[in-house]
């Protein structure tokens, strides 16, 4: 009987364990970003939609291709950018998957749902 209770008491501990790991490691992955951070401008390096955007305090200039350029507003939820075309009054969601001094990598932006990584660096495309 002594057995079955430590058997059991420890089979509580590891799923207890297990459980609380799982919390640690969702909070590393949820990190919020500043705008601080987010600030400047960012290089797709390829020709593509949107391959250059300017990054403000509150608006992001987007370089779609030659002859179209347009502002997006936006804000940040935790690791979440949020952007806004002020003309239609449409919302999307994208997630920001890294950022570093030299790299960005989002969900998408705008309209667009792939994962792209922009970097800091300009380079002939």
């Amino acid at each position: 009987m002594k057995l079955q209770i430590h058997l059991f008491s420890l089979a509580l501990l590891i799923i207890s364990c297990n459980h609380t790991s799982n919390n640690l490691y969702q909070a590393q992955i949820t990190q919020k970003v500043s705008s601080a951070t987010l600030q400047g401008k960012w290089y797709l390096n390829k020709w593509a939609p949107y391959h250059t955007l300017m990054i403000g305090d509150s608006t992001i200039f987007v370089d779609n291709n030659v002859d179209t350029v347009f502002t997006l507003s936006y804000s940040l939820v935790a690791d979440t950018l949020i952007t806004r075309l002020p003309q239609t009054g449409k919302v999307c969601k994208h997630k920001i998957l890294d950022i570093t001094n030299e790299h960005l990598t989002l969900t998408g932006i705008g309209d667009l749902d792939e994962s792209r990584t922009y970097s800091r660096t300009k380079k002939e495309f």
